[in-house]
């Protein structure tokens, strides 16, 4: 945290935390994030875009969770992709605001277009109303109970991967990854070429295994 303290100046808008970050699936201290953002009376933003239907429901599948949201007292906005772990049509996210007061910044008004007064709820224009439509009728029918489930399955495999993983000598696992994503390393082969056979166990296992690229950082 001293680290993200020493980079914040008069120049800053606001720092975003991750919950979880894409390439190891490590949620960021969201808790030390806001309690920064509070003595630099700066604004906090959470990436949980990846996270999103998975993380809000660790606690309701018995699954250990961290705090991410607006309980931490300077998070102001949260990202949260509905198109991934909602099973909401692709294109479709969301930007959850702690009062109407912020969100009203979004909106972009142009009152001199040649066209008359244009108005959107974002500088990206209007959405599709197919796609709002898809995205409300896809959470209504799997609703919380069954995000619940689907976490609870997720989550659980994770779990399983995780321990695969720690009975072997090697690879190791990198950091406490709490959701989908879980990031593994080995000194002992770092010499072998691995990209070739995570393509060939990702065909044969259906499961999606990903290079990261400059792991040391």
């Amino acid at each position: 945290m001293y680290a993200v303290r020493r980079l914040i100046n008069s120049n800053t808008a606001l720092p975003v935390g991750s919950a979880p970050n894409f390439s190891r699936g490590i949620i960021d201290d969201i808790p030390g994030l806001s309690d920064l953002a509070v003595r630099c009376k700066i604004p906090l933003h959470v990436d949980c875009c990846l996270g999103s239907f998975l993380v809000a429901f660790l606690e309701k599948a018995d699954f250990e969770s961290l705090l991410f949201d607006f309980r931490c007292s300077r998070v102001t906005s949260i990202s949260c992709d509905t198109h991934k772990y909602g099973f909401a049509p692709r294109g479709s996210s969301t930007v959850l605001y702690r009062s109407t007061i912020l969100r009203s910044y979004q909106y972009f008004v142009l009152p001199d277009w040649s066209g008359g007064v244009y108005a959107s709820i974002s500088i990206a224009g209007s959405s599709p109303g197919a796609l709002i439509a898809g995205c409300w009728a896809s959470m209504i029918n799997v609703g919380e109970d069954g995000y619940t489930a689907s976490c609870k399955e997720i989550i659980g495999t994770t779990r399983e991967i995780i321990q695969s993983i720690h009975e072997q000598t090697e690879p190791e696992v990198l950091g406490n990854p709490l959701i989908s994503v879980v990031a593994f390393t080995s000194l002992t082969y770092s010499h072998i070429p691995l990209a070739p056979l995570l393509h060939l166990l990702c065909r044969h296992n259906r499961r999606v295994l990903s290079a990261i690229e400059c792991s040391r950082y």
